[in-house]
C-alpha cells in the first residue's frame, strides 16, 4: 500500500535523522569538554610563569646584594691598602706629626713639641705580605663577583626561554581553542537544523499514522458489513430476478 511505503520510509528517515542528532550531540560535547579541558592548561602556565618569576626576582636581588657587599668590600679593600702603604712609607707618620703641630701651634705650645724621629725603618717585608693578602683576598672576591654575573645572566636567560616557551603554548592553545570553537559552532548549527528536519519529520510521520488509522477504519468497516452487504446484494438479485420472470410472463400473455 502507498500509506505503508510512506509510514516506512517516514520512520527510516525520523530514525536516520535521530542518529544524526545524537552524532551531532555526541561532537559538540566533546567540543565542549576539549574546551573547558584548554582553559586548565592555560591557568597552569600562568601560575608557572608567575612562580618562575618570583624566583627569579628573588634571585636578581639576591645577586644585586651581593655585588653592591663585593663593591663595597673592594673599596675598603683599597682604601686599607693604600693606608698601608702610607703607613709603611712613613707619609703617614709625617701627616699625623703636621697635623700635631699645627694643633699644638693653634693652641700656643710650639715650643713645648717632642722631637719626633721620621726616619723609614722597613718592617722585614710586612707591608708587602699584607698588601699580598689584600690583593689575593680582592682576587677572591672579583672571580665571585664574575661567577655570579655568569650565574645571573644564565638564569636570566633561563627564565626569558621559559616565558617564551609559556607564550608559544599559549597561542598554539588560544588557535586550537579558536577552531574548536569554531567547530562547535557549525556542529551546533547542524545539530539545530537537524532537531527542526526532525521535527518537520515527526509532523508528516504524524499525518501519515492518522492516514493509515483512516484507511483501517475503513477497512474494518467493510469487513464488518461485507456478509450484511453480500446477503443485501444476492437478496436484490433475487428480487431482480423474480421481478424480471414476472415482466416475462406478463408479456408473453
Amino acid at each position: 500500500m502507498p500509506a505503508d511505503s510512506d509510514r516506512k520510509l517516514s520512520v527510516e528517515s525520523r530514525e536516520a535523522f535521530a542518529d544524526a542528532c545524537a552524532d551531532a550531540r555526541h561532537a559538540v560535547d566533546a567540543t565542549t569538554s576539549i574546551d573547558s579541558a584548554s582553559w586548565p592548561v592555560a591557568s597552569e602556565l600562568d601560575e608557572q610563569v608567575a612562580e618562575v618569576t618570583n624566583t627569579r626576582k628573588s634571585e636578581h636581588e639576591a645577586f644585586v646584594k651581593s655585588r653592591e657587599t663585593n663593591n663595597a668590600a673592594l673599596e675598603l679593600l683599597d682604601v686599607a691598602a693604600q693606608r698601608i702603604e702610607r703607613f709603611y712609607s712613613g707619609s703617614l707618620l709625617q701627616e699625623r706629626h703636621a697635623m700635631h703641630l699645627a694643633s699644638a701651634s693653634r693652641q700656643g705650645r710650639t715650643k713645648d713639641a717632642p722631637d719626633v724621629d721620621l726616619t723609614y725603618r722597613k718592617q722585614g717585608g710586612a707591608s708587602t705580605q699584607i698588601l699580598m693578602l689584600f690583593n689575593r683576598i680582592k682576587a677572591d672576591l672579583q672571580k665571585q663577583m664574575a661567577t655570579l654575573e655568569s650565574e645571573d645572566k644564565v638564569g636570566q636567560a633561563e627564565y626569558e626561554n621559559i616565558v617564551e616557551n609559556s607564550n608559544k603554548k599559549k597561542t598554539i592553545g588560544n588557535e586550537n581553542l579558536g577552531s574548536k570553537q569554531a567547530a562547535k559552532a557549525e556542529l551546533q548549527v547542524t545539530l539545530q537544523r537537524s532537531r527542526d528536519e526532525l521535527r518537520s519529520d515527526k509532523q508528516a510521520l504524524l499525518a501519515v499514522e492518522e492516514e493509515i488509522q483512516g484507511l483501517h477504519a475503513e477497512c474494518d468497516f467493510l469487513l464488518k458489513n461485507f456478509d450484511m452487504r453480500q446477503d443485501a446484494r444476492q437478496s436484490e438479485h433475487r428480487s431482480l430476478t423474480r421481478a424480471k420472470a414476472t415482466l416475462e410472463s406478463a408479456l408473453e400473455k
